[in-house]
């Protein structure tokens, strides 16, 4: 049977413990049958044949040589028909150089032989098969690499880079149509000059709403409640606030009277603002604020706010007049903005509060007479005190039944208190 040589001899081989069977020898043999030189058909087997072994020593019969002989040899280039098989067969092979009829057999065969090169008549199978497969030379079949690819493909790529084109997922619009679609729908209730002005406060509001409100609401949600409030903040000097601003350290919500309140242009709904309360429709109906630091102006879009009941600005440093477009609150019953700054007559539109039931503004500079005074028949609580008025008490006064408290002390009114009507 055939063996392995490692050193080329006519007849010697090295085996490892004696046996009948095929060896492996490293001496020359007398008929050596694998070279290191090209021969006309060689082989390799790296698997154990019919009855194959393995031997050290010399054996009768070597079969490996590493020196040329008349025999065929191992070729270095491509042959016509290599193979390699991983499943039995009758004559299977494995090739990992190409020869004109090489094989290696890792499994039984018909009569293997084991060659450390090919021989004339090799054939090597890692697994048994029927049927010779495998080439390790290429072949016109496509093959996958994982290798980078220097050339495009046309497939898509997908980019984390923006588009140019963003659009706002929460609005299902682009950046640009959103903020185009929040400015139309504030300028049906502004001034297209005050909101171009980033100085005003409706400018500011404005670009507030548009780029900075965490809560980014979408047209045609109501945006004008939200920047009616932020246009407040802004002309009443929101940031200096003692309480509650969106830029102060303070733990807003903690204590008196904005207990559970959250911040100003926070991101939550603005009825849960400090300060601010809202009814089941979530519209506003009371502000209140009571020595907070309000310090500016009150802003006309305050008459936007038709819901409101209770309006309370106290003990702040608010100046200028009282707005006439408080006239648009038809359902205001309790005003007080005492302990300001406000000047001006009190605006004829205020008189159409018929459903006032306090009117709080002593220690002002507000100046003028209160002759309509009397068309607040709800009226229970009138402090007017320290302020600039002039002119007669008027007679009207009689008529106001329901009047609890009335102060008029330290303002240039004359004449007689009326006796009727004042508790």
């Amino acid at each position: 049977l055939p063996t392995v040589s490692t050193q080329p001899s006519g007849a010697p081989s090295e085996s490892a413990g004696p046996t009948g069977l095929p060896t492996v020898s490293k001496e020359p043999s007398a008929a050596p049958t694998v070279s290191v030189q090209p021969s006309g058909s060689p082989s390799e087997s790296a698997g154990p044949t019919g009855l194959p072994t393995i031997s050290m020593a010399p054996s009768p019969a070597p079969t490996n040589s590493f020196k040329p002989t008349g025999s065929p040899t191992l070729s270095m280039h491509p042959s016509t028909s290599p193979t390699i098989s991983s499943k039995p067969s009758s004559l299977p092979t494995l090739s990992s150089q190409p020869s004109g009829s090489p094989s290696v057999s890792a499994g039984p065969s018909a009569t293997p032989t084991v060659s450390v090169h090919p021989s004339v008549t090799p054939s090597t199978s890692l697994v048994p098969s029927s049927t010779p497969t495998v080439s390790m030379q290429p072949s016109q079949a496509p093959s996958v690499s994982v290798a980078p690819s220097l050339v495009p493909s046309d497939a898509p790529s997908v980019s984390a880079a923006p588009t140019f084109i963003p659009t706002l997922q929460t609005c299902g619009i682009t950046v640009e149509q959103r903020s185009g679609d929040i400015r139309a729908n504030i300028l049906t209730v502004s001034d297209q000059a005050l909101l171009d002005d980033p100085l005003t406060p409706q400018g500011q509001a404005l670009a507030w709403l548009i780029e900075d409100d965490d809560r980014l609401l979408c047209p045609p949600d109501d945006l004008i409640q939200r920047w009616v409030l932020a246009v407040m903040y802004f002309s009443t000097g929101g940031d200096g606030w003692d309480q509650c601003s969106d830029v102060s350290i303070d733990i807003c919500g903690s204590q008196d009277p904005f207990l559970t309140k959250r911040r100003f242009l926070s991101s939550f709904n603005e009825c849960q603002w400090a300060g601010i309360s809202c009814n089941i429709f979530s519209k506003v109906t009371e502000i209140e604020f009571e020595e907070n630091s309000l310090i500016g102006t009150i802003p006309t879009e305050m008459g936007l706010l038709t819901d409101l009941a209770i309006w309370g600005m106290e003990r702040g440093g608010l100046t200028g007049p009282i707005p006439t477009q408080i006239g648009n609150l038809s359902n205001l019953i309790f005003l007080d903005l005492d302990f300001n700054d406000l000047s001006g007559t009190i605006p004829s539109e205020l008189f159409l509060l018929t459903g006032l039931t306090q009117f709080d503004v002593n220690n002002n500079r507000l100046s003028g007479n209160i002759d309509q005074i009397g068309v607040f028949e709800q009226l229970e609580f009138l402090q007017i005190h320290a302020n600039l008025f002039t002119g007669q008490i008027p007679a009207t006064m009689g008529a106001l039944t329901q009047m609890t408290t009335f102060t008029l002390h330290e303002t240039g009114f004359v004449g007689a208190i009326p006796n009727e009507g004042v508790a």
